[in-house]
């Protein structure tokens, strides 16, 4: 049945601000490399970190605050220029766009050799 009912709440919900990546150090590297990520609200206002993908490769967390994740760099990113996309528990993504150079290749041989 229809009851007309409006129910108001005043109060209950807030405005956060988004979080921003505001550089990587060092700005480019290659798996293995160990990085700093730097920012604000990088949790996007939650306590963990679910996720970061840096062009496609996870990052293995060590460390993480709200204005600094420190982590080292997994296999499988795409080369050159590459975006950091943080994942929060509260599901909350922080982004930065170009802010790191995946470098894929690899030293194969030199000459000479001896």
């Amino acid at each position: 049945a229809d009851s007309n009912i409006v129910v108001v709440s005043a109060g209950t919900w807030e405005y956060r601000a988004q979080g921003v990546v505001a550089g990587i150090d060092p700005s480019s590297g290659r798996e293995g490399t160990e990085v700093l990520i730097y920012g604000s609200n990088l949790l996007g206002h939650g306590s963990a970190v679910l996720n970061i993908s840096l062009g496609g490769a996870a990052v293995s967390v060590s460390s993480v605050s709200n204005f600094l994740i420190q982590g080292v760099v997994g296999a499988g990113g795409s080369g050159g220029p590459v975006d950091v996309v943080i994942t929060s528990n509260t599901f909350a993504e922080v982004s930065g766009t170009g802010l790191f150079t995946f470098f894929t290749s690899e030293i194969t041989g030199f000459t000479p050799s001896s």
